[in-house]
């Protein structure tokens, strides 16, 4: 290009799927501009400060880095260092003074289903859902949703008839319907498919599509802890970027998007840029405020509501000094009794920063993310209203109270720092529409083709993220940022 601020790609939004995208296409040679409202990189995988401690604001931890998967891919593409390390058992789940350990091997899993519940038939299944979610895996990596060209059609295909077919059917029925019939009269086993599946697909196991389901219940076999925090990952790639040239800019909100003769023309904080091609690595729901061209808020708006709903999520941020440290790094507590009204969930997700992570917190302590999920609807959205102050000291209570049921036995010598977090707080953090997290909840008969996708029907403008299949989590958007800049640079 030849101006200073003309690009041939302006993204915005550096969460991980804007990072890879942005990486991916300076790579390739083109040049690229990123542009960040937040002071940080990372997005819903974002981080912050508080004295000495290193908290997660949102997503807790990676999965896609065993072989074959997308961010293997991407620390191979960019030489990327390994900050990452295997957890196995991946989550450990409390409920009713019992514990479940969720273990990577299939016939490990297994035995614990059996030891835990008594049930029959864990190994078939244990071992079914380790085998379908590395095919589904594969497939999405191999064949991108939706096709695009009768090209990729016909490439489709090469997955056999049989194994569309039967994706198909996985997604007309939900997953409760493929779970053994003895094992649906067990509340307590249900009810940790339920939560389990809320955490990764964002929908309980009688709402989820049964190959959504799947996935969801195969990916802890797949689980590392992010030394250094989750956004570690994405400052290397970020570095990856600048050092192929490509432009980085924090603290440098997009404000308005309008068409101009090379293509697009993009005025943020920081000034005016143009560019030939768009990338929004931001929700959907954020995208149509940013367009003066009427025609393109319209063709935005109908995708925004046609799929205007999502949860939110309270957060629990502290530094905690124990006794005797849990020997896991992330734990599933389920709730002995009713929740606060607006908690949408029936457990907590708890995570740990290992002990000898000394850039998460100081010696001694470890930094602690609790999150648990949230009707927005029923949340003020006024934060100086007697209302949501209420809200946010009920539910903080019940939240630290769970935390210290659990884990009172690991003497919890002090607690420091400690903070709550509502959809509130993540909407002025993360900038995400109504503080919306997880992205676009599945539903049965929802079919791939029908959800949104990075191909918008607007010249040279595409989406990524969590809102853009295939969706939710870290490996996810970045499966997604990688197939559309193989599609873009072919």
């Amino acid at each position: 290009m030849g101006m200073a601020n003309e690009f041939d790609t302006i993204v915005i939004g550096a969460g991980y799927g804007g990072l890879a995208g942005a990486a991916y296409l300076s790579k390739a040679g083109e040049k690229v501009a990123l542009l960040e409202a937040h002071a940080t990189i990372g997005g819903c995988a974002g981080y912050f400060r508080k004295g000495e401690f290193s908290f997660e604001a949102g997503a807790t931890t990676l999965n896609g880095l065993g072989e074959g998967g997308p961010l293997a891919r991407l620390a191979s593409d960019f030489s990327l260092p390994v900050r990452w390390k295997k957890v196995d058992p991946a989550i450990e789940i409390h409920f009713s003074g019992k514990t479940l350990r969720r273990l990577a091997a299939p016939d490990d899993f297994a035995d614990e289903l059996g030891r835990v519940f008594g049930v029959a038939g864990a190994s078939e299944f244990c071992h079914w859902i380790d085998t379908y979610s590395d095919e589904l895996w594969r497939f999405s990596q191999r064949y991108p949703m939706p096709p695009q060209s009768i090209i990729e059609y016909g490439q489709h295909l090469r997955a056999g008839v049989s194994f569309l077919a039967r994706v198909g059917i996985d997604f007309m029925r939900p997953f409760s319907s493929v779970l053994p019939r003895d094992w649906l009269r067990n509340a307590a086993l249900c009810s940790v498919f339920d939560e389990l599946l809320l955490i990764s697909a964002q929908a309980r196991s009688g709402s989820a599509p049964a190959a959504v389901g799947v996935l969801g219940m195969g990916y802890p076999a797949d689980m590392y802890y992010p030394v250094g925090g989750i956004s570690a990952m994405g400052h290397d790639l970020g570095d990856r970027l600048v050092a192929a040239g490509g432009e980085l800019s924090l603290n440098d909100r997009a404000i308005e998007i309008r068409k101009s003769s090379l293509g697009y023309q993009v005025r943020s904080r920081k000034g005016m840029r143009e560019c030939r091609r768009l990338i929004l690595a931001v929700p959907i729901w954020n995208c149509v405020d940013l367009f003066v061209d009427d025609e393109a808020k319209a063709v935005l708006r109908r995708r925004a509501l046609r799929f205007d709903e999502g949860w939110g999520a309270v957060t629990a941020y502290f530094g905690v000094r124990f006794d005797r440290p849990p020997g896991g790094l992330y734990h599933q507590i389920h709730f002995d009794r009713p929740a606060p009204r607006g908690v949408a969930s029936g457990s907590v997700f708890v995570s740990f920063s290992a002990v000898d992570d000394r850039s998460r917190a100081p010696s001694g302590y470890q930094a602690v993310t609790i999150s648990t999920h949230a009707n927005i609807s029923e949340i003020s959205r006024d934060r100086h209203s007697s209302e949501y102050a209420e809200f946010k000291l009920e539910v903080g209570d019940f939240i630290m109270d769970t935390f210290r049921r659990q884990f009172g036995r690991n003497g919890i010598v002090e607690i420091v720092e400690e903070r709550v977090g509502t959809p509130l707080s993540f909407e002025r953090f993360t900038r995400r529409h109504h503080g919306r997290v997880g992205g676009i909840p599945w539903k049965v008969r929802q079919w791939p083709m029908r959800r949104i996708h990075s191909y918008l029907p607007l010249d040279e403008v595409y989406l990524l993220g969590d809102t853009a299949l295939p969706g939710q989590g870290v490996a996810g958007v970045v499966m997604g940022a990688q197939q559309l800049s193989d599609r873009l640079t072919r």
